[in-house]
């Protein structure tokens, strides 16, 4: 997702969760399947993986609350160095204009996390989630990587979750940009 100054400056949004019209309801999650797992023993929080606050202004803001967009995310991790690292992007768009983050989930297929809420239905919870940006400085791209696990501390600070794009590339199976 593209940040610009443009589009954060905007008026105060709700969370109207909602789920994906353009996917089936067999593979998505609808909003009443997050009931109760912000209780014990889960504590999970929706976590936006493009947040809100870098939509304010933009004519499509409420796509951002659609359920292919949330993960279940642990309260520490989305309260603590997730958000420090969204307000991060949105300094860095107002300061060089517009950045670029690509961001996302990564399983460990070795230790999965499944919970069954309310229903018996098991859900697979990310262990992590990961996000590059980039930005443009000069004449050249700038980019910078972190790997965050879910049980990261509440007052831990995003800079201590920096990390290599091509570890990123490791757990996400993808390959980001050329070379």
């Amino acid at each position: 997702y593209k940040v610009t100054p443009a589009n954060i400056n905007g008026p105060e949004r709700k969370r109207n969760w909602a789920k994906d019209p353009k996917i089936d309801a067999l593979f998505t999650l609808i909003p009443s399947d997050y009931k109760g797992m912000s209780e014990a023993p889960y504590f999970f929080d929706r976590g936006h993986q493009a947040p809100l606050a870098a939509f304010k202004n933009h004519n499509k803001w409420y796509v951002v609350n659609y359920l292919s967009n949330i993960t279940p995310q642990k309260k520490n991790l989305n309260r603590g160095a997730w958000k420090t690292l969204e307000s991060a992007e949105r300094k860095l768009a107002k300061y060089y204009g517009e950045i670029y983050v690509i961001t996302g989930p990564f399983y460990n297929k070795e230790k999965p996390i499944n919970i069954s809420i309310y229903k018996s239905v098991d859900y697979m919870i990310p262990s992590g989630y990961w996000k590059i940006i980039s930005l443009k400085k000069g004449a050249g791209i700038e980019t910078v990587g972190f790997i965050f696990p879910q049980e990261a501390p509440l007052n831990s600070n995003h800079c201590q979750y920096v990390n290599k794009i091509s570890e990123i590339e490791k757990i996400s199976g993808l390959k980001f940009f050329n070379g």
